[in-house]
């Protein structure tokens, strides 16, 4: 049997096993509902006014398939930098969003949005989290030296190379390594929302290089499950909603 047809089977086996073994991840709105009292909640113009270079967003769609795979109630991340709001180094230096994603009447992959912008044209629910990097953040000098690399790249909309690099990453042999090269988002030219960012961690030297940044999911970024270098960290999740609340919630 050809190998492609060998590992398109094997795949489609491993992901019908994980479908039915693993248990139904909380959407966003559920894991609200049941721990809102203890989340640390923030208005979200704090966010706008604080959020600086190297810290991460944290949002939600409320496509169950895009839950499962992300296996965190949070299906995508995006990260933060500030620059100026004209060129020239004047006038206020206002946040942006870095991520790859589609519509939001922007390119669909890598792109540069106004974090304001990303937050209102977002599709997906109200609710989102802020995490700040503890340690040396990266200048925006250095996020403009680095984005433009990714321009070229296409959004990948399936999730056969995240799911196969989770669990190749388990198996450590020759033929699974070249397998893992193949899957390298350099190789193919696409690129997905928590792999675009564990690449740019790793360019800024904050997340360690031996992580392949494929098999990062939003759920790793919100759960602190990335192997970040020493003197970097990534702190609690503050809470906000991207609209006015109707209720009131404890405020940090």
């Amino acid at each position: 049997m050809d190998l492609a047809i060998q590992i398109c089977l094997g795949f489609c086996g491993l992901l019908l096993l994980a479908l039915v073994l693993k248990e139904p991840t909380m959407s966003l709105p559920e894991f609200v509902n049941e721990y809102s009292s203890s989340l640390l909640w923030v208005p979200h113009e704090r966010v706008l006014e604080q959020a600086d270079n190297g810290d991460i967003i944290l949002l939600a769609s409320p496509n169950k398939v895009i839950e499962f795979f992300a296996e965190s109630p949070f299906t995508h991340v995006c990260l933060v930098f500030r620059d100026y709001e004209t060129k020239g180094c004047r006038g206020n230096r206002i946040p942006y969003a870095w991520d790859a994603d589609v519509g939001q009447k922007s390119r669909a992959g890598p792109r540069v949005m106004r974090l304001e912008d990303k937050l209102k044209r977002y599709r997906g629910g109200r609710f989102c989290a802020w995490k700040r990097l503890q340690g040396r953040r990266p200048p925006t000098t250095q996020f403009l030296s680095v984005l433009p690399s990714y321009f070229e790249y296409d959004i990948d909309v399936t999730f056969v190379r995240w799911f196969l690099c989770r669990v190749l990453a388990r198996v450590p042999c020759a033929s699974v390594r070249r397998l893992q090269a193949f899957l390298d988002p350099s190789h193919l030219k696409l690129i997905f929302c928590s792999e675009l960012i564990a690449l740019t961690l790793q360019k800024f030297g904050i997340l360690q290089k031996h992580v392949s940044a494929t098999a990062v999911s939003p759920g790793d970024c919100y759960e602190n499950r990335l192997c970040l270098e020493d003197n970097y960290g990534y702190g609690s999740a503050f809470f906000f909603s991207r609209v006015k609340k109707k209720r009131n919630h404890r405020h940090k």
